[in-house]
């Protein structure tokens, strides 16, 4: 039976391997910084409803944990992904009906249920849109921190 060290060492390796591989991939590496967004927002939202409250109270504590975080955690990281899941959280909830109706055909009954639905769907576009701005911005300056050495190449 394999020792936990030589399990930990193959860990490492292979963590190595795909750090050393991002860092020559800039496209692979921005695919996944997007799809650690949206698993940073699946998780912000079942935080969110996993709390006693009710869905303004909830948000509002989890804005004030992704400040503290993002103030004490994040001013030293690369990636900033705080802010993004908890406004991405708060807007799968609020466009969830809106894509349902979107997908079963109820949104296409009359112009103003369409207009209400694309309306509704709009924070999920706008989340889209912020996601691949930050995760292209903040690759790229990390790259070119880790290129260039630039101490002020990550956006604060």
């Amino acid at each position: 039976m394999p020792s936990l060290s030589c399990c930990t060492d193959r860990i490492d390796s292979c963590i190595t391997d795909l750090q050393q591989r991002l860092d020559v991939q800039p496209t692979l590496y921005k695919v996944v910084v997007m799809i650690n967004h949206l698993f940073r927002i699946a998780m912000m939202s079942a935080f969110m409803h996993a709390l006693p409250f009710g869905l303004e109270v909830n948000f509002a504590s989890s804005l004030a944990a992704s400040a503290f975080y993002n103030v004490t955690i994040e001013r030293h990281c690369a990636f900033r992904f705080a802010y993004v899941a908890c406004f991405g959280a708060a807007a799968y909830d609020f466009s969830k009906p809106y894509v349902i109706d979107l997908v079963k055909g109820k949104a296409f009954e009359s112009l103003s249920t369409i207009g209400l639905t694309l309306a509704g769907t709009l924070p999920l576009c706008i989340l889209a849109i912020t996601i691949i701005y930050v995760s292209h911005r903040d690759v790229e300056n990390y790259m070119k921190k880790q290129c260039c050495g630039e101490k002020d190449a990550v956006a604060l």
